[in-house]
C-alpha cells in the first residue's frame, strides 16, 4: 500500500527467491523493491471464467480483489485452490452427485 492506502504492488515467493541468496542481504531489502507493480486483479463483478483465466495467465495462486471503480483499493484476496474447489462443488451439485 502506498501513503494513500492504495494497492501499489504485490510480491510472491518467486519474487523473494530471486533475492534470497543475494550477497549483502544483511542490509534491509524493502518489499517495494521486490513487488510486482503490474498487478493482475479481479473485481466482485467479474465472472468465474474470467477469474480462472486470470489465475492461469502467469500461473498465480492469489488474486487481489479490488473495487471496480478504483483498482487501487484492495477489498480482499482470492485463492486459486479455493476458487477451483468452489467451482468443482458447484459442478457436482449441478450434476446431482455427492462429493467423492
Amino acid at each position: 500500500m502506498d501513503e494513500h492506502q492504495r494497492l501499489s504492488g504485490i510480491f510472491s515467493s518467486t519474487d523473494i527467491r530471486s533475492v534470497l541468496f543475494t550477497e549483502g542481504l544483511e542490509h534491509l531489502i524493502l518489499m517495494k523493491d521486490l513487488a510486482t507493480t503490474e498487478i493482475i486483479v479481479t473485481t466482485p463483478q467479474e465472472d468465474l471464467n474470467t477469474v480462472l483465466q486470470k489465475f492461469t495467465v502467469k500461473n498465480i495462486d492469489s488474486l487481489p480483489v479490488v473495487r471496480a471503480e478504483d483498482h487501487g483499493i484492495l477489498i480482499g484476496m482470492l485463492n486459486r485452490r479455493e476458487v477451483i474447489a468452489f467451482y468443482n462443488e458447484k459442478i457436482r451439485e449441478m450434476k446431482g452427485g455427492a462429493a467423492p
